[in-house]
């Protein structure tokens, strides 16, 4: 090897830009592990490098209710932002369409719930 190498360009600190993809031009074909299942439930998860929702349905067995997991969807944190503006809008355009989907109570929590009273204080709120 030859001592006298070319300096390397410094690393830049911005990503490089990545080329934008029309998701609506990519065709669509369906695995043959694919299901379709009817859910009432879903939990959410996050870790540091992702984000999971598992889907699941709530019934009744005998006199109690049991919560039967179908699927558990793993993603990166900017996918479920990108599904979370999605679901958002296709909500916006039922309601629009068909009325106001109305929630029981308590099936949102709010801040002090979701973050403990201490910390929901701290959080700055649109």
């Amino acid at each position: 090897m030859s001592k006298h190498r070319k300096p390397r360009p410094p690393a830049s600190a911005e990503p490089a830009e990545q080329p934008v993809i029309e998701v609506s031009a990519i065709p669509l074909r369906r695995a043959a592990s694919f299901v379709s299942s009817y859910v009432n439930n879903a939990t959410v998860r996050s870790a540091l490098y992702d984000m999971s929702i598992a889907f699941s349905q709530i019934m009744i067995e005998g006199a109690k209710p049991v919560v039967e997991e179908k699927c558990e969807v793993v993603m990166t944190p900017a996918h479920a932002k990108a599904l979370a503006v999605a679901l958002a809008l296709n909500l916006k355009q039922w309601e629009d369409r068909f009325g106001e989907v109305k929630l029981p109570p308590g099936i949102i929590p709010n801040k002090e719930e979701q973050l403990g009273a201490g910390v929901a204080k701290k959080v700055k709120t649109n």
